[in-house]
């Protein structure tokens, strides 16, 4: 009994225990319920709420369809409009670029006519530098021009000038072939060169006159070839093609040569130190003032025999004479014309002279050209009053051809002219014989100067050194100048 009753225990024990595990099962089971439950409710919110936002998701969808239909309605019409700008815009470009074409071709086309009337200009400047050198280059083998003379010093600063001018012209070329369409400084560049160079032969060819023989054939060829290879280079200007290879070193190399022949003819006489040229000048002015004093006072005696044993025009005449031979009747008028050329140009090249060495701010050499200019004054004043006395003392012959016939008439006329031929004939004869008279001379006074300078002299003698005897002047002022076989004034050529 015992042993059911424990046993009924023991079952109820168990029973118990499965109970409260039933039981706490049943708890579980409840709050998993609750839990479900509300994790339903939940759910339910959820899925309340997605269908809320369905439905505004679904307005919005459709609100956006009609937006987008709206849009794409703008788009199209913007497409439209778009394409019809474009189209248009398309037009106006093909317009324009036809237009652009068209104008590009046109100045393609003036830009190609400036390039021609820029050559051309060059063109017609070249061949007129042509001409300026052909005409200077014939002056070489002009017998006329023979009679014309310079001096070294002067071709000297003709050929500086000249080799300058081809320094201008390299740069003037240089920018014309870096620019065709502005040939202006090549242009003015040419015309300077032209002449300067076309100067430098003339007075080189003047200046060979003068110079000893071999000193004038090289100078006289040098001048050729320097002519020669300016043209050269001109000729290369001609050609498009060759424009701009044309080289100026040819020119410039025999341009040095005719300075180089130019500083080998100048009077050793005139490299004079700065210290000796003033006293030069002091004792030459000296020298000068006491020939004038000296001159004064013969003339003063002169005339006065002149009025003592003449009267009437020839009283006139001598009063107005200055020459003691002229008016003791012992010489000629054309004597007393050709001295007062030689003092007018002996005192001219002094004062060339002085300007080689003296101080541009020089005292002496302003007191210089003052005295030169009154000498040069008083030597046209000579002049001057001898033709008008040459013409009051001289009887004209009255042609009186009234009482003469027809035949007599040419007979005279055939015999004058072939008198006028034979002195024109014996005129040209004298002008070669004075131009071989003063090569002669120039080449002894060159002799005599070589000679002075080895002999170690303190200072040069101004009378033998500065005034060698010069060409012919003409005088300064006072009317037309008396033409000799020199027809070059002092200031250019005859110093």
């Amino acid at each position: 009994m015992r042993l059911q009753l424990e046993d009924q225990s023991v079952q109820m024990e168990q029973l118990r225990q499965e109970l409260d595990a039933r039981r706490d099962e049943l708890d579980q089971a409840q709050r998993s319920l609750s839990h479900a439950k509300q994790a339903g409710v939940e759910l339910s919110a959820q899925v309340e709420a997605l269908h809320t936002e369905k439905e505004v998701l679904r307005r919005s969808v459709s609100e956006k369809e009609c937006e987008l239909l709206s849009v794409r309605g703008l788009v199209e019409e913007k497409e439209l409009q778009l394409s019809q700008e474009a189209d248009k815009a398309t037009r106006e470009i093909r317009e324009l670029q036809g237009r652009l074409l068209e104008k590009s071709n046109q100045e393609q086309s003036l830009q190609q006519k400036l390039l021609d009337e820029q050559f051309g200009i060059l063109q017609e400047t070249v061949r007129e530098a042509e001409d300026i050198l052909r005409d200077a280059m014939a002056k070489l083998d002009d017998p006329l021009h023979v009679r014309c003379t310079s001096s070294p010093d002067y071709l000297l600063s003709r050929a500086q000038a000249a080799l300058e001018s081809v320094d201008t012209l390299e740069n003037g070329h240089a920018q014309y072939v870096a620019s065709m369409a502005d040939a202006a400084g090549l242009v003015g560049a040419l015309a300077l060169f032209a002449h300067l160079t076309a100067d430098t032969i003339v007075n080189g060819s003047a200046t060979s006159h003068l110079a000893p023989t071999d000193h004038a054939d090289r100078l006289t060829e040098t001048c050729r070839d320097c002519g020669q290879r300016s043209l050269d280079y001109l000729g290369e200007l001609k050609d498009k093609e060759t424009l701009g290879r044309a080289k100026l070193g040819d020119v410039r190399q025999a341009l040095r040569g005719v300075l180089q022949l130019a500083q080998e003819l100048r009077p050793k006489s005139l490299d004079i130190k700065q210290e000796e040229l003033g006293d030069m000048v002091e004792k030459e002015m000296a020298s000068t003032s006491e020939a004038i004093e000296d001159a004064v006072r013969r003339i003063e005696e002169m005339m006065s025999q002149a009025r003592n044993e003449s009267s009437g025009v020839k009283l006139e005449v001598n009063e107005r004479e200055s020459a003691d031979r002229v008016v003791l009747h012992t010489g000629k008028y054309e004597e007393l014309i050709v001295c007062s050329h030689e003092i007018a140009a002996s005192t001219a090249q002094l004062v060339a002279a002085s300007k080689v060495k003296a101080e541009k701010s020089s005292r002496n050499l302003g007191r210089l050209q003052e005295c030169s200019r009154n000498v040069n004054e008083m030597a046209a004043n000579v002049v001057a009053s001898t033709k008008s006395g040459q013409e009051q003392i001289e009887e004209k012959d009255t042609m009186d051809f009234s009482g003469m016939s027809l035949i007599k008439l040419k007979k005279e006329e055939m015999e004058t002219q072939v008198k006028v031929l034979e002195l024109e004939k014996r005129l040209e004869g004298e002008r070669v014989r004075l131009g071989e008279l003063r090569k002669q001379h120039y080449a002894l006074a060159g002799a005599y100067d070589a000679t002075e300078d080895g002999e170690a002299k303190p200072a040069p003698a101004p009378r033998r050194g500065i005034l060698k005897k010069p060409p012919l002047a003409q005088k300064p002022g006072h009317g037309e100048p008396e033409r000799d076989a020199g027809p070059n004034p002092p200031d250019r050529a005859n110093f």
